[in-house]
């Protein structure tokens, strides 16, 4: 399959200086890897230079400076013989030398199936980690002939699209809005951007050289953009109709669709894919007299642009990962703004949450032979696997209720230090940020310290006390002060257990699965309900993420088991499958027993990852691994056929 460029190279220009000059952006460990690619030499990594996992969590991974000037002298040497012999291409290490690299990047040794796994990611063994075995054996006349309709032209329905497309299965996008984009397209308000390192937030098959570490929202919403033409997906993409309803009858779906006229048609598929997403109904907070304001008011995913805050007084109701990145650029802007906190979040501090990514550290990543690749698959272990242990719990810990173990412990810490530093020395702000659960317990946000000292501003306050209700001229609090604002922007959340709404989904008329869910939802995988036969859903219940890695990542593992099910049906003639309800219970029982060992998981938190019972109907409780190993291929004794 042609592949994005940015996990190849190009020959190595430029003369020393500037090589040097490049050096000086490097991730040591990074260089350390390439250079056994290099020199063909492992035992480099058998020497004084080591990783720390003890210390400070970023790209250095606690080699000190004069071990970091060591290894960039290394690497100055190695890059001018590679330069002056022409740039040939390295050869590919031997396993051995492969599990060296991964042993001393990691610092443990990893068991057999975690290496294949860390590889086949990082695309040392395979050049698309999530392939099409088994398909390219049916007749192309019988795959065009199996239709599939998917929901959503977002990040899930693109990827879909585009596998679908790899495979020579006929499909149909059909997307409300009239771009693609998904939450990147609806969330257009200041300063939205990504909180995972932009160079993990990527398609497996769709590598690009980010411009920034976490990039903004109008940085992402051109990557899908341009990737939905590139792939040659537009022209299966019904923009600007809206799915009301499926029914599952005979072995077909039936698709009612609605464009924006309110004209309606039906659509036929063999099989349903709904990539909606967790996070696409707005919550609206349940205070009295919210239509009763004057002024403009509206949730941050549907920002009135219209709406000029310049020179006038702004609340914003929430204090999340929406709230967090809009106030400070609202700030500079409005004459004064006031924040309305319930619950604070944790925020990791990352000093690079901002920043552009240096030209010289560009140059790396596209001159320096497999530089890129062990950068990325750093960046997927530190931002993922590496973080597990600290949020996992541990009984015997005697402090539950603000931490889940001593890892857990050492995170809050860090964290505390971080609120007390940006705050400037104001001990009563300082204590009124510091959250009264365990880490990781709610969403962990991520910046670089603006948040906080943008709340230090004499032009922003911060108020604790709860919500009475919203007057015509503003927000009253139960203390009965009425603090009066121009307008009010809801950073409220969403309904994160409705899942697939509000479409209506039958099978023979009955069984609507929004009454079957409740709030309740749970699916095998994620992706398959007992039933609902050829349903699939793509970023569907507990496949959300706290710490580890990416949804994309979470996606592309489910769509290839979506495209190892229609295999499945393809292979042997079957009209449908369905998931057994017994594999689906014992399933969602190894779940919940999973997420009542994590923080988020704790029973002293409230939070979107919970229903209304208190279980997590969104998160992952395990580490990446699992979830890549268990969609790696459909089971046929799972599911029943027709």
């Amino acid at each position: 399959m042609t592949r994005n460029s940015h996990f190849d190279w190009d020959p190595v220009t430029g003369d020393d200086a500037a090589i040097g000059a490049a050096l000086e952006h490097a991730s040591a460990p990074v260089l350390m890897a390439s250079l056994v690619h290099l020199t063909g030499d492992p035992g480099l990594l058998r020497g004084d230079i080591q990783v720390n996992m003890g210390g400070a969590r970023d790209l250095q991974c606690g080699i000190p400076p004069e071990h970091q000037a060591k290894v960039r002298r290394m690497a100055l040497d190695a890059l001018k013989d590679y330069r002056e012999s022409g740039c040939p291409a390295p050869p590919p290490l031997d396993s051995g030398s492969l599990r060296e690299v991964l042993r001393f990047l990691t610092a443990r040794d990893l068991p057999d199936d975690y290496v294949r796994f860390l590889m086949e990611e990082s695309e040392f063994e395979s050049d698309d980690a999530y392939g099409l075995e088994g398909l390219d054996s049916i007749p192309r006349s019988s795959r065009e002939a199996f239709h599939v309709v998917i929901v959503g032209a977002g990040m899930s329905g693109l990827l879909a699209g585009h596998r679908l497309r790899e495979a020579g299965i006929a499909f149909t996008i059909v997307e409300r809005s009239m771009e693609v984009g998904g939450t990147w397209l609806d969330n257009a308000y200041p300063g939205c951007r990504v909180d995972n390192p932009s160079h993990v937030f990527e398609y497996s098959f769709a590598r690009h050289a980010w411009p920034q570490y976490y990039c903004s929202q109008p940085v992402l919403l051109d990557y899908f953009r341009s990737f939905a033409t590139t792939a040659g997906l537009r022209p299966h993409i019904r923009f600007g109709h809206e799915v009301e309803g499926a029914d599952f009858d005979d072995g077909t779906w039936t698709v009612r669709i609605r464009d924006a006229n309110g004209r309606r048609e039906e659509l036929r598929a063999n099989a349903l894919i709904c990539a909606t997403g967790q996070l696409n109904q707005p919550r609206l907070p349940d205070i009295e007299g919210l239509g009763d304001f004057d002024g403009p008011a509206f949730h941050s995913a549907r920002w009135d642009a219209s709406a000029d805050l310049s020179g006038r007084r702004v609340a914003v109701i929430g204090t999340g990962a929406s709230a967090m990145q809009l106030v400070p650029e609202v700030a500079d802007s409005a004459a004064e703004v006031i924040v309305f906190q319930r619950t604070p979040p944790w925020i990791f501090p990352c000093p690079t949450y901002r920043e552009d990514v240096p030209s010289g550290e560009q140059w790396l990543f596209d001159h320096v032979p497999y530089y890129a690749r062990w950068y990325h698959f750093l960046l997927f272990w530190l931002d993922g696997e590496g973080l597990y242990a600290s949020v996992t719990k541990d009984p015997e810990w005697p402090h539950q209720e603000r931490s889940v173990s001593r890892a857990n412990e050492a995170l809050r810490d860090h964290m505390i230090d971080s609120i007390r530093r940006e705050t400037g020395g104001d001990r009563e702000l300082a204590e009124a940020l510091v959250p009264d659960y365990p880490p990781c317990g709610k969403r962990l946000l991520v910046d670089d310290g603006t948040w906080y000292r943008t709340l230090t501003r004499d032009d922003v306050r911060l108020v604790t006390d709860p919500i009475e209700r919203i007057t015509r001229h503003g927000v009253r609090t139960g203390n009965g002060v009425e603090h009066e604002v121009d307008v009010i922007v809801l950073a409220t959340g969403f309904h994160a257990t409705r899942f697939l709404w509000p479409m209506t989904i039958t099978v023979g008329g009955e069984r609507d699965i929004r009454e079957h869910w409740g709030d309740d939802p749970r699916a095998y995988l994620g992706i398959v309900v007992p039933g609902y036969p050829n349903l699939f859903c793509l970023y569907g219940p507990n496949t959300n993420i706290v710490i580890t890695g990416s949804t994309i990542f979470f996606s592309e593992c489910g769509m290839h088991y979506v495209l190892d099910c229609i295999r499945l049906l393809l292979e042997n003639g079957h009209r449908s499958l369905e998931c057994r309800k017994d594999v689906h219970d014992a399933y969602n029982e190894i779940i919940d027993e999973g997420n009542l060992q994590v923080a988020w998981g704790a029973p002293n938190v409230r939070s979107w990852y919970k229903n209304s019972s208190g279980r997590v109907t969104q998160n992952w409780p395990f580490k990446l691994l699992e979830y890549w190993t268990r969609t790696k291929s459909a089971r046929p004794g799972d599911f029943h056929f027709a």
